[in-house]
């Protein structure tokens, strides 16, 4: 379970680095511009190493610098040379409730950002330093794309193939069924292909979130989001964008949230109510039976139903906002954009599965309606 920057502590001995003259790229290799660089140390009175837990980045492109300090994102205009680098006096920065060492870890970052003068890429890190030439940003690239938050995902997938395992090995002593007994198999090869993962076959961009990825990561609740990574296949038709979810619950196996249009969410979700046969429109999740709910004007959907494996479904589709018309997500435009949820559980307990994932307690995505709103006569949001 360790990635690029585990080990941070042992790569930033010196508290105080000299940047060379050239500020440069080594050998006169590439530049700082069109990739991600992951935080390993800073500070504007002597470098400390960042908690390999905590992700904190930068990407310098087309004069825009985005990234997080391990616990917000931010962006601002920044200008580079073939030795200078600054950065915006004022950044915008997004405003989570930051505690512990992201606090820490943002607060450092943020204060060094705008002391930057210089940089250079030295024994492949980028180094950015002060006007006195005082190192106080040293970033490296991923080596491999095991983020925190793919950490955290991992460890919650294995938490769940261990209660698989218990709950099942419960039935069989109860039941005795042969079946449930391949269903073990499975899935200690499944936990058994997780902890055999190398590290150095990892995908780079596993940890990665494009424009459009951001756009839908915004919509989703804080305390999902840590456990997020994109997804990129298989999505249904008309998807825009999409990220996977492993909540930290033995509730609910995984998520999958996706931008997509009003129209084309709907027609994907009423196609898997038909697979599978619900149509009582007046029962609901919570009483423990498959049933559904259609509100056709908002693009309000929710239904739910046990799948071939013996596993709850829930899926839901809600709006992103009321009456606002469109959106831009990675330069494409999405007309009546909504949220396609569908949520998978580890057994078949649908009252359990609806009372955790309700989307008009938790997923109503406030931050996307700020964010992108189409024009000044969007109404403000419901309330929560």
């Amino acid at each position: 379970m360790m990635r690029n920057g585990l080990m941070r502590v042992l790569l930033t001995v010196s508290l105080v680095i000299t940047i060379p003259a050239a500020g440069a790229a080594q050998d006169g290799g590439p530049g700082p511009e069109g990739e991600r660089w992951d935080l390993v140390a800073y500070g504007v009175d002597g470098l400390g190493p960042v908690p390999w837990n905590i992700d904190a980045a930068l990407l310098l492109e087309d004069g825009v610098a985005s990234g997080s300090t391990g616990c917000d994102r931010f962006s601002g205009d920044y200008e580079l040379s073939a030795e200078t680098l600054s950065f915006a006096d004022a950044l915008d920065v997004t405003r989570e409730a930051c505690v512990g060492g992201a606090a820490a870890v943002e607060a450092g970052y943020l204060a060094a950002l705008p002391q930057v003068v210089t940089w250079a890429i030295v024994d492949e890190q980028l180094q950015l330093a002060d006007a006195t030439g005082s190192v106080i940003l040293v970033f490296e690239q991923p080596v491999v794309g095991l983020t925190a938050s793919d950490i955290a995902g991992l460890v919650a997938v294995l938490d769940n193939q261990r209660a698989d395992l218990e709950r099942l090995d419960d039935r069989l002593d109860r039941v005795g069924i042969g079946k449930l007994r391949d269903r073990i198999k499975a899935l200690e090869a499944q936990v058994d292909e997780l902890k055999a993962v190398p590290a150095a076959t990892t995908n780079k961009t596993a940890g990665r979130f494009n424009a459009s990825e951001n756009v839908l990561l915004d919509a989703i609740p804080s305390k999902i989001r840590q456990t997020c990574t994109p997804r990129r296949d298989q999505n249904p038709s008309g998807t825009v964008a999409a990220v996977q979810c492993a909540p930290p619950t033995a509730t609910v196996r995984d998520m999958a949230y996706y931008l997509m249009e009003g129209s084309d969410a709907m027609d994907v979700w009423q196609q898997r109510m038909d697979e599978n046969g619900v149509k009582d429109r007046d029962r609901s999740c919570t009483n423990g039976k498959a049933g559904l709910t259609v509100f056709t004007g908002g693009y309000f959907a929710s239904g739910c139903y046990i799948n071939d494996d013996s596993r709850a479904s829930l899926r839901y589709v809600v709006p992103a906002w009321d009456n606002c018309g469109t959106l831009k997500a990675g330069g494409k435009r999405v007309d009546s954009p909504v949220l396609y949820v569908a949520v998978l559980g580890p057994n078949d307990d649908l009252a359990k599965l609806a009372n955790w994932a309700d989307p008009k307690a938790d997923a109503r995505p406030t931050s996307l309606y700020q964010r992108q709103r189409a024009n000044d006569a969007c109404t403000a949001p419901p309330p929560m």
